[in-house]
Parts: structure tokens; C-alpha cells; sequence
């Protein structure tokens, strides 16, 4: 028989043994759990930063669609005719928003907002075929460019101080869609009112008149958004 104080030390050391294994469980599941958080805290910071970066992106192209809009704008050559000279300048600003619900379709997150931007992708496309299906087959008025009605020249005026380019993108593209793109169609109705003042074809004067009953529209839409 064993002694009683071997027997009482055995049971210590078994105890103690046990007692150890259990501290090094615990520890290890609390380090794995600690290692779990930190994987997820930076698969979350990671994915946090794509979306914003991928937000600022889209911010920029949609600033860009406006310059480039003006850019192709100030190019132009005016003839002097009014419906032509009209035709010719909302083919590029029907194009300008055309490029701007791109950027909304393909990279924003408001479905409210895409849907409006689909509406707009779909009448400023049409519009485009319409003005330039007229300008194939008419030619500038010659008695018309003489007179220089002055058109072009305002309506450009109006451009150079309106509120789309003056707006800096915030990183959020569904906010700057909608802010550029009620500015984008204040400059279109305007544009459209300039144009009936002088406008003498039946097809661009429908054209002026349905942006100028369309779009206001939509601006409500935007701004209630």
C-alpha cells in the first residue's frame, strides 16, 4: 500500500495538471476568437474603403460628364441658325446626361435614383435620334444665319454661369447624381425657353416644349429624394 502522503501529493499533482490544461484551453479559444475579430474588423474596414473609394470614382466621373459636356459645347461652330444651332447644342446636353445616368446605373445605390436615371438614359437617347435625324435633313436657313438671331451665344452665356459645374462632388454618387442632375435640367429648360424665342421648325420646337413639360418632373422627383 501507498503511503497516505504520497497518495494526498498524487491527487495534487493530477489536479494541478488539470487545473493547467484547462487555463491553456481557455486561453487558446480566446486567442482564436480575439484573431477571428481582428480578421473580420479588417475584412470590414477593407470593404468600407473599396465602397468609398469606389464612391469618390463615381463622384469624379460624374463631374467629368459635365466638362466634358461644356467642353464639346464651346467647340461648336454656331450657323447663325437658330433651330440648327439648337439641335446641335442639346444633342451634346441630352449626351451629358445620358453619360451622367450611366454612372448612376452602373454604380449607384438608390434604386429610386436608377430608376429615375433609366427614364433619363431612355428620352435623352430618343431626343438625341430626333435632333439629329433633323439635322440631316435640314440644312442651316442661309437667310437665318445672316441675321445671326444670337442664340447660340446666350444659351452658351447661360452655360458658362450655371450651377452643374460649379457643384464639387461629395463622394456620395447618389447625392451628386441628383444634385448635378437637377442643375442639368434647369440649364436644359432654360436652354429650351431661350430657344422658342427664335425657334422657327416645327420638329425642335415639339422637342423644346416636351423638355420644358418633362423635366420639371423629374427635377421634383430629385430634389424630393
Amino acid at each position: 500500500m501507498f503511503p497516505v502522503s504520497k497518495i494526498i501529493t498524487m491527487k495534487n499533482l493530477i489536479a494541478g495538471l488539470a487545473v493547467c490544461l484547462m487555463v491553456w484551453a481557455c486561453n487558446d479559444r480566446t486567442e482564436s476568437a480575439s484573431s477571428e475579430e481582428r480578421t473580420t474588423d479588417t475584412g470590414s474596414a477593407m470593404a468600407v474603403g473599396e465602397d468609398t473609394a469606389m464612391n469618390r470614382n463615381s463622384s469624379a466621373q460624374l463631374k467629368e460628364s459635365i466638362d466634358k459636356m461644356m467642353s464639346q459645347m464651346k467647340s461648336m461652330t454656331p450657323t447663325g441658325d437658330p433651330d440648327n444651332d439648337f439641335a446641335m447644342m442639346m444633342m451634346v446636353h441630352h449626351q451629358g446626361a445620358v453619360d451622367m445616368a450611366q454612372v448612376q446605373i452602373n454604380n449607384g445605390t438608390d434604386t429610386s435614383l436608377v430608376a429615375i436615371a433609366r427614364h433619363i438614359d431612355s428620352t435623352s437617347k430618343k431626343q438625341i435620334a430626333e435632333l439629329d435625324s433633323f439635322l440631316v435633313k435640314n440644312k442651316p436657313d442661309s437667310n437665318a444665319a445672316k441675321k445671326k438671331s444670337g442664340f447660340a451665344t446666350q444659351a452658351m452665356q447661360m452655360m458658362d454661369t450655371s450651377g452643374s459645374r460649379s457643384i464639387t462632388p461629395s463622394g456620395n454618387v447618389d447625392n451628386d447624381f441628383a444634385a448635378m442632375m437637377i442643375s442639368h435640367h434647369k440649364e436644359g429648360i432654360q436652354m429650351a425657353k431661350l430657344y422658342l424665342t427664335s425657334a422657327k421648325a416645327n420638329q425642335t420646337k415639339i422637342i423644346a416644349n416636351e423638355i420644358i413639360r418633362q423635366q420639371p418632373k423629374e427635377i421634383k422627383r430629385l430634389e424630393t429624394l
